[in-house]
């Protein structure tokens, strides 16, 4: 068995979704995946899913939910870590969970243990973005975040300890002073809250090697990703 190291983050990738950006505000609220097929399948690194994906799925955009490898370790409920196996192809990893529910209720959204992946910082902002807040004494509007994420179009060449860095964020993103958190009415103005705990999401469950089949890839191997 191989061992994978250097890896900090694994991804669930959102499968015909008519409704993205709702369903990803809705899964980082409620804390859960729940998906009707049994199985879940986590993927990593980012940059090889995303590479992957497009060529696969060419003009699609890539939708989804990543989590800190070791937050899923030590936070995930209902999952035994040392008892998972995963595949290879290529430098694309997948572990495949036989579950109908994958539950991160504890995870810190503020620490950026669980986050969405989008295509682009305009899709972005409709997921995070939690109103303005105003400095009082020089009047300066800023954007408030809920909950942190990824922009396909920006990140899809940073490797993990690139990824840590783009989600601590800065000045401008992610700044813990901007940070709050979220109510319903404010994700779902003026409508009800869409969806319910019995909502299921059709996710990606292909094998690295499925993945990679329209770049002629073949082979895998089997190794442990936690």
């Amino acid at each position: 068995m191989q061992r994978v190291n250097n890896l900090l983050y694994a991804f669930v990738v959102l499968k015909d979704s008519s409704a993205p950006i709702n369903d990803i505000k809705f899964i980082l609220n409620d804390k859960r995946i729940r998906t009707q097929s049994g199985e879940i399948t986590l993927y990593t690194p980012y940059k090889e899913l995303i590479s992957s994906y497009k060529s696969k799925f060419y003009g699609s955009e890539m939708w989804g939910i990543g989590f800190s490898l070791e937050a899923l370790q030590n936070k995930a409920k209902g999952i035994d870590c040392r008892q998972l196996s995963s595949l290879q192809d290529g430098d694309l990893i997948c572990c495949k969970i036989q579950t109908s529910i994958l539950d991160f209720t504890s995870f810190d959204l503020q620490k950026g243990e669980a986050f969405f992946l989008a295509p682009s910082g305009k899709f972005s902002e409709h997921i995070w973005f939690n109103g303005f807040k105003t400095a009082p004494e020089s009047k300066e509007q800023y954007k408030q975040w809920w909950c942190k994420g990824l922009r396909n179009d920006l990140c899809s060449w940073r490797s993990d300890g690139e990824i840590a860095k783009y989600l601590k964020g800065d000045y401008n993103r992610f700044c813990w002073k901007n940070y709050k958190e979220v109510d319903n009415n404010d994700l779902f103005p003026a409508k009800k809250l869409f969806g319910n705990p019995q909502d299921y999401y059709s996710l990606l469950n292909l094998t690295p090697q499925e993945l990679h089949e329209v770049g002629g890839r073949i082979g895998g191997i089997n190794l442990t990703l936690f």
